[in-house]
């Protein structure tokens, strides 16, 4: 291309064609002298010049033009000596002759690939907002349209309630923004987290990182987000845009009080040129209190002629009659009160629940309540929501109206029913039978009302989040801890916190597509929908939609077209998403737009389908089987679009063919992805598939002239039987030339592709069996497999569900799923060892809580075949007991130590590593002989890295015998090396009074070119500052740590020497880095002892420690500092083991 950038101009597309028609004419000048560039010019009606500029590959023809050049390929393809190639190798040609000049000047080809950088789009909740009929609102979208252009730096569109401003924006987003236009949108709702400032920051953040391209390892804070407005706005003026920011609902931002972040406090001040905002609002509540009197949203322009929906209107009226109408009769006043304080979706049986705690005679029946709430409230649920039956009141002017009507004591009354029901399901340790409100919507509502003491009790019950997790919504139990995190500055909550993220981390995974489907079958849409959106990817996110979309559309239930453009929505967003940044979780994402298009065209979505495929290259490998799929779909509808499509992947794959290479092979798979989306092309595409099978030649196709005849036999095997069984032959034929060369990949692809054939053609395997006995071992694995190719063992969980599903029991499918996530759970816990167990066993020991050491070595051991980690339990355990001075009770686990290893394989290699551990035990505990006897090296082993570990044992012996031993010790060979030497020697410079500036400044030079990569420089050059009475200068170093694990370690070391906490030296230590940390703070403790630092400061970096996957690093100094946190971690624990192992 050329133009911008220095791009130069490429012509290979336009030449090759020219090529193509040269060697054609030529090949007929050899018989035929009479045909010239001048009697084709007169017999075609067309210039020499046009002639010549064919020939020679100047341009390639265009408009009408084509037609004559075709009908001078016809000509002279009549008189050449040569076989005529398919129409469609030269409709191809020229095509792409086509786009490439296209290309050239700057402008989009009409169907090629998509061009480099699309306009950004990224519409938020937007399809889920678009109304079916939007009547009447052509004028405001143009208007809209017009003021992205050309209006001002910030704009509001004002209205009453229900006068349709979400629809409206939801449809200008989705779209009608021009193309001009770079969009983010965000869309506010009272009902869900998305009317939260930190929502907002992390979602625009996350977009705008995406425009520009940034890859961001940390959570963007607001600082972040204003940088991001200027880099945006420059990145999309580089491109030749503007970029719009749509933020829809303002008057729903949670931020209600003066103090507390807004969503419009996020929006910038300045904007810089090229940036537009568009809000809408009611015109009450006003703005919030804490945006600056002189921010440009408070003068924004009105957007004028805005006229409120007549069918909102007459909907809203009818609300408010029918709730004051049921605000009369005392059931109505209960349900409709019910509804307004939970603010969140109650079922059926909730209400019932909750009504009987109000001594309730008879509640009333299921469709006597679905009466009453018909039109006051709607059914279905927001999207954060977990129950398909639930009721929820329409509009959140019907909450404020009905707490407005209700009377004081009827609000205290239900306030303290709700809490009370609350209290009863989590005293019984909430039971499967939950309401699924309470999991979700009730800790919600006591963080928006500001009980802050009650919510942090529920979100940080772990039991609740594994509740939640068990649901297949781990997503919201993770939120419910990030919200705690964020409003509690308690040591305790915030260990709790990290315990439980743990835990749930380590069991998330997605529910399976089949699982899906199987809800979408058994009617519970909502939850099948909610659970597709569990993965972070947004291309994920789509495929399982359209996996729900496609269960929808077998079983003929509502709702499939709006999943499918959901999953369309996804679909969109995946392709400008960093596959680096989010890895898809999803196989099967690659060409997931075209996939998407097939359900559009399924559930009643065509003209969305046919819009899209507008927008990709509908003949690339991973495109070209759901364009095909998606056009079979269409041709009922859109007759002449299906047909143009179809007819270009034939041309497509005649050009592939004629190439006669490796993409041989795709062209089969494209003439038989036609041949399966159009009956009335079966029989020519097939006819065509065994013709080019079988004239295709090994020396100048190579593996191809096996891939392709032996596809089509597979696809031929049961319509075209005699066909398929001469084309596996002739592959068989061909195969047997080949079979010496070198085993690649390509062979063993090919390999497998024929042994699939003759499975298919033969059906029986012996034919396959004798040709993988006759092929070097090497090559036959992947077709061996195939061969097998036995089914996976079916899931009996799973087939229940199915059984279930398709009798239409949706409640027992959802009781199964949850019983199949239980069992998946505890699985995992069971197979997975707790690492962090031997830090919270000293943390315990420290107080002389002894029930960690003795409950869970066992579970320790069962999950530990070579007993390191329960040894590791123990002798923390001792090494605690010993620093607080209690010699009886560090003797006592050193020898329960010294009991479970008399169980090792000393095979093994760890071996060495627990009897070192046992050694450091018994020193600490003042037994020197029985120190000495399991640190006496082994006189078998010989190898440099066991004499290094004897040497680190023999100095961990002396050490927990008499602490000053670390002084000399430490100048012993072996025992440092690089940085720990450097940073020894500094630290035995201020332990002597000398002077270490020239060390600090050598080390801090190394560390600003590469601490980012290396724990040991940056750990260790933040203790020396700790030890010279600068904690700041030490955090700034432990900051450049990119690691969490590796910048909680360094935060802890500061925190440990403020605190003055006994360090010990790491003989179990499976890097050098984590040795050298050990031996530099042991050394530091011993030579400089910690003053009894600032608590407040210690206490700030164990909450940035605790904000860390590496939060566990903090467990000693927390039992010194904050013990409650400690127990709270000890909590969660055994919480788990109880409620995933069913311990008492």
């Amino acid at each position: 291309m050329s133009g911008q950038g220095g791009d130069t101009v490429s012509r290979e597309a336009t030449k090759k064609l020219g090529t193509q028609l040269k060697e054609l004419y030529q090949a007929v000048r050899t018989d035929h002298r009479n045909v010239t560039y001048v009697m084709l010019a007169e017999r075609f009606g067309i210039s020499r010049s046009a002639v010549g500029a064919w020939m020679t590959g100047r341009y390639p023809p265009d408009g009408e033009l084509v037609t004559k050049y075709l009908a001078v390929v016809a000509y002279l393809e009549s008189k050449s000596p040569d076989k005529p190639l398919p129409p469609g190798v030269w409709r191809r040609a020229i095509k792409k002759a086509q786009d490439e000049g296209v290309r050239n000047q700057g402008k989009r080809p009409p169907r090629s690939g998509p061009p480099a950088v699309r306009p950004f789009r990224y519409p938020h909740t937007a399809p889920q907002r678009v109304a079916r009929d939007l009547i009447g609102r052509d004028a405001e979208l143009d208007a809209l349209a017009e003021l992205s252009r050309r209006g001002p730096s910030y704009s509001a569109l004002y209205g009453p309630p229900w006068a349709g401003k979400t629809a409206l924006l939801a449809a200008f987003v989705t779209g009608h923004v021009p193309s001009e236009v770079d969009v983010i949108s965000y869309f506010v709702q009272w009902s869900s987290s998305t009317n939260e400032a930190q929502k907002f920051l992390q979602t625009m953040v996350a977009q705008l990182d995406l425009l520009v391209g940034n890859k961001r390892s940390v959570p963007g804070d607001e600082a972040s987000l204003f940088a991001l407005y200027e880099q945006a706005v420059q990145t999309s003026s580089e491109r030749g845009r503007s970029l719009l920011l749509v933020v829809d609902g303002l008057d729903e931002d949670a931020a209600a009080q003066p103090g507390q972040q807004s969503i419009a406090s996020l929006l910038p001040k300045r904007p810089p040129p090229g940036l537009r905002v568009l809000v809408s609002s009611r015109w009450h509540p006003p703005l919030p209190a804490n945006l600056d009197g002189d921010h440009p949203l408070q003068s924004a322009a009105i957007i004028p002629g805005f006229r409120p929906s007549p069918i909102g209107h007459s909907l809203r009226g009818a609300a408010s009659e029918d709730l004051r109408a049921l605000l009369e009769c005392p059931d109505g006043r209960e349900v409709i009160g019910l509804l307004a304080l939970a603010r969140g979706g109650l079922s059926y049986r909730s209400l019932i629940e909750l009504m009987e705690l109000g001594e309730r005679a008879k509640p009333p029946a299921p469709v006597d309540l679905e009466r009453m709430l018909r039109n006051v409230a709607g059914r279905g649920v927001a999207p954060e929501d977990l129950e398909p039956d639930t009721y929820v009141l329409a509009h959140e002017e019907l909450y404020r109206t009905a707490t407005q009507l209700l009377e004081g004591r009827t609000t205290t009354d239900l306030t303290q029913r709700l809490h009370h029901w609350a209290d009863d399901y989590r005293n019984k340790q909430w039971p499967p039978t939950t309401p699924l409100y309470l999991l979700n919507g009730y800790p919600e509502l006591l963080r928006g009302t500001g009980d802050t003491a009650r919510f942090t009790t529920f979100a940080l019950d772990h039991r609740r989040l594994l509740r939640l997790a068990d649901h297949a919504r781990t997503d919201l139990a993770l939120a419910s801890l990030d919200h705690v995190t964020r409003m509690s500055q308690g040591l305790d909550a915030l260990a709790s916190a990290a315990a439980s993220r743990f835990f749930l981390e380590r069991e998330r995974r997605p529910v399976p597509r089949d699982v899906l489907r199987a809800l979408a079958r058994a009617g519970d849409t909502a939850w099948a929908r909610s659970l597709a959106l569990s993965p972070r990817d947004p291309a994920s996110k789509a495929t399982r939609l359209i996996a729900v979309t496609q269960a929808l559309v077998e079983t003929a239930r509502p709702g499939a077209t709006d999943i499918a453009r959901e999953a369309a929505n996804w679909a969109q967003r995946a392709r400008y998403q960093d596959a680096l940044l989010a890895p898809a979780e999803e196989p099967d994402t690659e060409g997931i737009v075209a996939q998407v298009t097939v359900v559009l065209a399924s559930a009643g979505a065509p003209d969305e389908a046919i819009r899209l495929l507008d927008t990709i290259d509908v003949c690339s490998p991973g495109n070209f089987a759901s364009t095909s799929d998606a056009a079979g779909r269409l041709l009922d509808s859109h007759p002449a679009f299906a047909t143009r499509l179809l007819d270009e992947l034939c041309d497509e794959a005649d050009h592939l063919a004629y190439e006669a290479d490796e993409g041989s092979a795709v062209a089969v798979e494209m003439w038989a992805a036609v041949a399966a989306a159009d009956p009335g092309r079966t029989d020519p595409v097939h006819h065509r598939m065994a013709e080019f099978g079988r004239w295709l030649d090994v020396t100048s196709a190579g593996l191809a002239a096996v891939d392709c005849p032996a596809q089509a036999a597979s696809v031929l095997a049961k319509t075209r039987p005699d066909d398929a069984r001469a084309l596996v032959d002739a592959a068989l034929r061909r195969m047997d030339g080949l079979l010496n060369a070198p085993a690649g990949d390509r062979a063993r692809e090919t390999l497998a592709r024929l042994v699939r054939a003759l499975l298919d053609v033969d059906g029986k395997p012996d034919r396959a069996r004798a040709l993988l006995d006759g092929a070097p071992p090497e090559a036959t694995a992947r077709a061996r497999m195939t061969l097998a190719d036995e089914p996976d063992e079916p899931n009996e969980l799973l087939a229940r569900m199915r059984h279930l599903a398709d009798i239409g029991d949706g409640p027992r499918a959802r009781l199964v799923l949850a019983q199949a996530t239980r069992q998946a759970g505890g699985t995992a816990a069971g197979a997975n060892p707790i690492p962090w167990l031997p830090l919270l066993a000293g943390a315990l020991a420290h107080h002389g809580t002894p029930w960690l050491t003795e409950a869970h070595t066992l579970l320790a051991r069962a999950s530990d075949p070579c007993l390191s980690l329960p040894v590791r339990i123990l002798t923390s355990a001792s090494l605690a007991h010993a620093d607080a001075g209690r010699s009886g009770q560090a003797l006592r686990y050193a020898e329960e130590a010294e009991d479970v290893v008399g169980d090792v394989d000393f095979t093994d290699p760890r071996a060495p590593l627990v009897r070192g551990l046992v050694a450091q035990a018994f020193a600490h505990a003042g037994q020197a002989q029985q120190a000495a006897r399991w640190s006496a090296p082994d006189a078998g082993r010989r190898s440099g890295r066991a004499r290094r570990h004897d040497r680190r044992v023999a100095l961990a012996v002396e050490v927990g015998l008499a602490p000053e031993a670390i002084v000399p010790g430490v100048e012993r060979p072996g025992l440092k090396s690089g940085y720990c030497t450097r940073l020894a020697h500094a630290v035995l410079r201020i332990a002597a009074g000398k002077r270490a500036e020239a060390d600090l400044v050598a080390l801090e030079d190394e560390a600003r070119a590469r601490g980012a990569t290396e724990p040991l420089l940056s750990t260790g050059l933040a203790l020396l500052h700790t030890v010279l009475g600068a904690p700041d200068r030490a955090l700034r170093a432990a900051a450049r740590l990119t690691d969490p694990v590796e910048r909680a370690t360094a935060l802890t070391t500061v925190a440990a020497h403020l605190a003055g906490v006994p360090a010990h030296l790491d003989v179990a230590a499976t890097t050098g880095d984590a040795w050298a940390i050990s031996l530099l703070r042991v050394l530091a403790r011993q030579a400089v002892p910690g003053h009894a630092g600032d608590d407040t400061t210690v206490r700030d970096v164990l909450r940035d420690v605790l904000s860390t996957s590496g939060w566990y690093e903090a467990l000693p100094v927390l039992a010194r500092t904050a013990p409650e946190a400690v127990s709270a971690v000890a909590d969660v624990l055994a919480q788990h083991r109880q409620a995933r192992q069913g311990e008492p």
